[in-house]
């Protein structure tokens, strides 16, 4: 089981370090970028474009805590998620779909212990990408010039905010393993997913500007996550637990899932190959 885990995660060094690479290189830009634009947007109310109205609420757009907010973390945990459904959905359903799941299965490993090491791995090197991300918020963040106006941001509060991002889009990792496990192919696992994550994050974002949507708002995962309060008032603990809870049901639900698939069949859950009879035969 061990063995495997590292294979699991080797298997995805590439992508921490790249998606991880890609991604600080954005965050070292928006922060970089910031005294340059700090004096032309004092005055700028962000909230009269329509598009950054769908994208959240920013607070004061000029500030450091709403730029950053606004422009770089509203968009990685977009970005990461999507990178969770695809790894996610590859997981399980893509591999059957490869036809190397069939071979994993003939290891001495039950099921769950399958599905709880690839978990794992998933988990560990969403993790890891953004580790890499807070690295280079960091160095960025030490390299701003001295008198640039923070509003009290520290170096350790990006660090908070980007590490945050971490339950939020492993309920979209769990959420595509289940899909995977419970869908008869990758492809409408992901095709599914991708809704999903499109609808809850312009519906939590509606449920500010419509007010009979505000009552489906703790139903949106991202709901319990904003960079801009972090920012203003550190992280939320109960915030946090709805988002690991969830991923642990998700992920239960995979265990329940993948315990009853027929693997390499390409059917639902309640479908069952039938025997033909005589006559049939």
């Amino acid at each position: 089981m061990f063995n495997l885990f590292l294979h699991e995660l080797r298997s995805r060094r590439t992508a921490i370090l790249g998606w991880g690479l890609g991604i600080a290189a954005f965050g070292i830009l928006i922060i970089m970028i910031f005294p340059d634009f700090a004096g032309q947007l004092e005055g700028f109310n962000i909230d009269e474009i329509e598009f950054y109205q769908l994208m959240g609420d920013f607070g004061d757009f000029a500030s450091f805590k709403g730029f950053v907010s606004a422009e770089m973390f509203t968009f990685i945990p977009i970005l990461l998620s999507i990178y969770a459904i695809i790894n996610g959905t590859g997981t399980l359903a893509g591999e059957e779909d490869n036809g190397t799941l069939e071979p994993l299965m003939s290891l001495p490993l039950h099921r769950w212990q399958l599905v709880m090491t690839k978990a794992l791995a998933l988990a560990i090197a969403l993790f890891l990408i953004l580790v890499v991300i807070s690295i280079g918020e960091v160095i960025a963040f030490n390299a701003l010039p001295a008198g640039t106006e923070l509003g009290g941001v520290e170096a350790v509060d990006l660090v908070v905010a980007t590490l945050a991002i971490w339950p939020l889009i492993m309920v979209f990792a769990t959420l595509s393993l289940l899909l995977g496990a419970f869908m008869p192919s990758r492809r409408l696992a992901a095709t599914v997913a991708t809704i999903v994550l499109i609808a809850t994050y312009l519906g939590n974002n509606l449920t500010e500007m419509v007010d009979w949507l505000e009552t489906l708002k703790p139903i949106f995962p991202f709901n319990y996550y904003s960079g801009q309060s972090i920012l203003e008032s550190g992280l939320d603990t109960g915030d946090l637990l709805v988002l690991l809870g969830t991923s642990i049901f998700f992920f239960v639900l995979t265990l329940v899932s993948f315990q009853r698939r027929d693997v390499t069949v390409g059917a639902w859950p309640w479908q069952r190959a039938q025997i033909p009879s005589h006559s049939e035969a």
